[in-house]
C-alpha cells in the first residue's frame, strides 16, 4: 500500500531491485509499510553511487589495485538504514582501522552475510531483525571525504556463491 497523503517520507537503504520499505511519518509516529511485489519486498529506490572524486559505487569498481567488493547506495546523512533481510545482527564494528565510520553485519539462517557501512547502529549483537526494521542511521561520510556522494556501502557473500553482487541478491524477505 502507498500512502499518498503524508508529511514526510524517510527511505531506508534498499538493495536494488530487490527488497523496500517506505517509512511514513505521520506527526510523531513513525511506521514502516512493506511494498509487496511478486511475493518479495521490492523496489528500487536508491540509485547505485555513480562517478565522484572516489570512483563508482558498483560492485567491480576499480580501486586501484583491487575491486570494490560491494555497491554503494546513495543516502543522505542521518537517513534511515533499514535492514535487507531477516536474520540477526553478528556484529557491529569500525568500517576501516583509520576512521570511526561504523559497520553492521547481519547473517540471515541461511548462512548469508550482509555488511553495511558507514552506518550508526541502534541494534546490538544478537539481535534478531526483520526485514525493514530500523538498525540505523547513515552517517555523514563527506567531511573524511571530501567530494564523494553520501552513501552506505553493502556487501553480501551468501552461503553458496561467495561474495557476490548486492544487486543481484535474490533471498530476500517474502511477504
Amino acid at each position: 500500500m502507498f500512502y499518498k497523503n503524508y508529511k514526510q517520507q524517510t527511505l531506508g537503504v534498499m538493495l536494488s531491485g530487490l527488497i523496500a520499505n517506505l517509512v511514513v511519518n505521520y506527526g510523531d509516529e513513525v511506521y514502516a509499510e512493506p511494498m509487496v511485489e511478486s511475493g518479495s519486498f521490492s523496489l528500487s529506490i536508491h540509485e547505485i553511487r555513480k562517478s565522484d572524486a572516489y570512483g563508482f559505487g558498483y560492485y567491480g569498481s576499480s580501486r586501484g589495485n583491487r575491486s570494490h567488493a560491494g555497491t554503494d547506495y546513495v543516502i543522505r546523512p542521518g537517513e534511515a538504514v533499514l535492514s535487507p533481510v531477516d536474520g540477526t545482527i553478528q556484529r557491529l564494528g569500525i568500517a576501516y582501522a583509520d576512521d570511526s565510520f561504523e559497520l553492521v553485519v547481519i547473517d540471515t539462517k541461511s548462512g548469508d552475510s550482509i555488511k553495511i557501512l558507514y552506518v550508526q547502529p541502534i541494534v546490538e549483537p544478537g539481535q534478531d531483525v526483520k526485514c525493514g526494521q530500523l538498525i540505523g542511521y547513515a552517517q555523514d561520510i563527506t567531511a573524511r571525504y571530501p567530494g564523494i556522494t553520501a552513501h552506505v556501502h553493502v556487501e553480501i557473500v551468501t552461503a553458496t556463491r561467495g561474495r557476490i553482487d548486492p544487486t543481484t541478491y535474490t533471498a530476500g524477505c517474502s511477504a
